[in-house]
């Protein structure tokens, strides 16, 4: 999601880590080093509540 609040940038970024300590590392070696940025706020998914590879396309519209 790239937006525009008044003259801030916000962005959103997904990151996929094997654990909170690789997402730490990832934070403090490679986000904050980015020129410009000026905050970095995180979010976690607790547990998964569904998992599914499957595309829910409808066949009979193809």
């Amino acid at each position: 999601m790239f937006g525009e609040r008044g003259c801030d940038f916000s962005h959103q970024l997904w990151v996929v880590v094997a654990d909170l300590a690789a997402y730490e590392r990832f934070l403090k070696t490679k986000l904050t080093r980015v020129a410009n940025v000026a905050s970095i706020e995180s979010s976690f998914a607790l547990k998964q509540v569904k998992y599914t590879n499957v595309l829910p396309l409808d066949e009979t519209r193809a």
